[in-house]
């Protein structure tokens, strides 16, 4: 049987979100699995962490960059970067933890209307829209917008929230279609977190994490088109569970 450290030498995989709860399971799969991980992060402190967190794993490449995003401009240049030294991305990955605002609409402040806007639903066509484009000219790669699948019912849910969610998924809807002739294939991942499983931080704090192996396995299914759905653009992990 094959050894997960010789599933994917000499992919390369890009995760926008890698600290994250969601994010630090899957950096690690990737590493274990020998890929060639990049991971953007904002701070030297989220570097620290990531490194930290992943000290134990001798398999694949952890490449971090420090990074300003949502700017464009900076995302622009950490995509050539990698196209030049790599020639492709085969696997990106972008991790968006939704809102915290409650408020009604008619009672939201314009500045928490702003950060909905510019954290959530321009980070998440910014990084589709440089990374499917470096995969429409390189044909081929595999894109997951990955959110709490708490998102998929919206009965009640808080309004800001409402809005992006439905937003990110008419722009997921919009670039699946317009990058699939180009061997692209394009998921919108929705994970239930409340199936963790605990590991221990790099800071020394048990935190609850999505197990590596079951996200980073799933991903791999959905880059090898083994699931029973490859051509739903929505998916539900697990498979298993019923919203």
């Amino acid at each position: 049987m094959q050894q997960l450290s010789e599933k994917m030498p000499g992919k390369i995989v890009l995760v926008a979100g890698s600290t994250s709860p969601i994010g630090l399971p899957v950096v690690h799969y990737f590493l274990k699995a020998g890929a060639t991980v990049i991971a953007p992060v904002k701070s030297l402190d989220e570097i620290t962490k990531l490194k930290a967190s992943v000290a134990d794993i001798s398999t694949g490449t952890l490449i971090t960059q420090l990074t300003e995003l949502p700017d464009y401009d900076t995302g622009f240049d950490i995509t050539e970067t990698i196209v030049e030294k790599f020639g492709r991305i085969d696997i990106g990955i972008a991790i968006f933890n939704g809102l915290t605002c409650n408020n009604q609409l008619t009672e939201v402040h314009i500045n928490e209307w702003q950060n909905m806007v510019d954290n959530e639903v321009t980070p998440f066509f910014i990084c589709a829209r440089l990374i499917l484009r470096t995969m429409k000219v390189s044909k081929g790669g595999l894109y997951i917008s990955l959110c709490d699948s708490s998102l998929v019912k919206q009965d009640n849910f808080p309004p800001l929230s409402k809005i992006a969610a439905n937003i990110k998924m008419e722009m997921s809807k919009i670039f699946a279609e317009e990058t699939k002739k180009y061997n692209v294939k394009y998921y919108h991942l929705w994970v239930k977190q409340d199936d963790r499983s605990k590991e221990f931080s790099a800071s020394g704090q048990d935190v609850s994490v999505i197990s590596s192996e079951m996200i980073g396995s799933h991903i791999m299914k959905l880059y090898l088109c083994k699931t029973d759905k490859p051509d739903e653009v929505f998916q539900l992990f697990p498979e298993n569970y019923t919203l």
